[in-house]
């Protein structure tokens, strides 16, 4: 990824006495998918219709594509802001025909673009017929008509029922393997951890933390295990001196390791008092637990 698709200096947006966006400053790389992640009222979409010229911002800047003009650079992006406005009516092809019309784009592509939500069988049916999820893929698709790098997707998984959700995180990790920069808000952290490479926290308009995904899916000091024999296993980690703690959780037994020790340290001790582990798991911090952390970690600054 070379440089920055977004840049973000001091944006700040006040509705009356209401301070939205407090001095927001965000960097995101070109061909990230970057998650933006807050609480109810702490910005996100505030953000979004800012850096979409949605509204204007009370004070702050912010530049796309290295400082391209406003109408140049929009040309480039797609968006989900809000709720999908189709007719109910009409066909998804007809749909996305008036949307090309609106948008000033060749409708050449609408069959190529529905094949790409996977809507394409069902393009001459009406919209009305549609579930959540392919309302919400057919959205997409709109967005996808100018063939944008940017897409912008303000909570595209809201309200929809499993199914739905993993197409559209399927959809989205295709597009981003395209050499797209997708940009979402959510506050479904588990789908942000499984699609986003960055994400920033958000709360009450102030960027509080901005950081890679990866950086969370390390080993923390807890592991997983199972035996055989449960209670050799226990008597086992009552004498290991790597062990500060154990303890069952939904019939596994957790095991809280010293600092530094990790699974593979346990695992050779174990194996050396005789037990063959039937399951040993080491835990990954979650990005609901970092959140969690960094949402106290403010409120305690």
């Amino acid at each position: 990824m070379n440089g920055n698709v977004l840049s973000i200096d001091g944006l700040t947006k006040k509705f009356g006495k209401l301070t939205a966006v407090n001095n927001l400053e965000l960097k995101v790389p070109k061909g990230s998918v970057f998650g933006i992640l807050g609480p109810n009222g702490s910005g996100k979409t505030t953000t979004l219709a800012m850096i979409l010229g949605v509204i204007n911002p009370t004070s702050g800047s912010f530049k796309w594509f290295e400082g391209q003009s406003g109408h140049q650079a929009r040309k480039k992006i797609g968006a989900i802001l809000e709720a999908p406005c189709f007719y109910h009516y009409l066909s998804a092809k007809q749909n996305l025909e008036v949307a090309a019309t609106i948008k000033e784009v060749s409708a050449k592509r609408i069959d190529e673009v529905l094949d790409r939500v996977g809507l394409l069988k069902r393009k001459n049916d009406p919209f009305r017929s549609y579930s959540l999820g392919m309302k919400q893929r057919l959205a997409i698709g709109s967005a996808l008509l100018s063939d944008p790098e940017v897409m912008i997707l303000d909570e595209p998984t809201n309200g929809l029922d499993p199914q739905g959700i993993a197409e559209i995180r399927n959809l989205i990790i295709d597009l981003a393997n395209e050499d797209r920069t997708i940009i979402t808000a959510s506050h479904m952290l588990s789908e942000v951890q499984k699609i986003c490479t960055d994400f920033a926290v958000l709360r009450t308009g102030k960027k509080i933390y901005q950081g890679k995904v990866q950086e969370l899916a390390k080993e923390n000091n807890r592991c997983e295990l199972m035996a055989e024999n449960e209670e050799e296993l226990i008597s086992v980690l009552d004498r290991l001196n790597i062990v500060s703690s154990h303890r069952r959780e939904g019939g596994i037994m957790v095991a809280t390791l010293i600092e530094g020790k990790k699974s593979s340290d346990l695992n050779s001790m174990i194996m050396n008092e005789g037990i063959a582990l039937t399951r040993l798991l080491p835990q990954v911090t979650s990005l609901e637990q970092r959140f969690l952390e960094i949402l106290k970690s403010e409120e305690n600054a």
